[in-house]
């Protein structure tokens, strides 16, 4: 699983990296400040013709939506599935 995350502080795709350090899952954070004329300029349409953030590349496969990029993962990464289940039972249990 080769990930590279564009993320924005202060957006949803904070939920995605929060996700991936959770889970320990090795990505590259591509990091962009907010600027709503850059995410509708055509350099960023190419890289999520959403003109968004979060945008989660799996090798090519893009993947958008924050939740989506949740189910992504978790599917991609079973080892992790079974972690937050886990933790979640363990959460319950205290």
């Amino acid at each position: 699983m080769s990930l590279t995350l564009y993320h924005s502080p202060g957006t949803r795709s904070i939920r995605v990296r929060w996700l991936l350090e959770e889970m320990e899952i090795p990505f590259e954070l591509k990091s962009i400040k907010y600027d709503g004329k850059y995410f509708a300029s055509d350099e960023f349409r190419a890289i999520n013709p959403m003109g968004k953030v979060p945008a989660l590349f799996d090798g090519d496969q893009l993947v958008v939506e924050s939740m989506h990029a949740h189910v992504h993962t978790c599917a991609s990464a079973c080892y992790g599935c079974m972690r937050i289940r886990t933790m979640r039972m363990h959460a319950l249990e205290h």
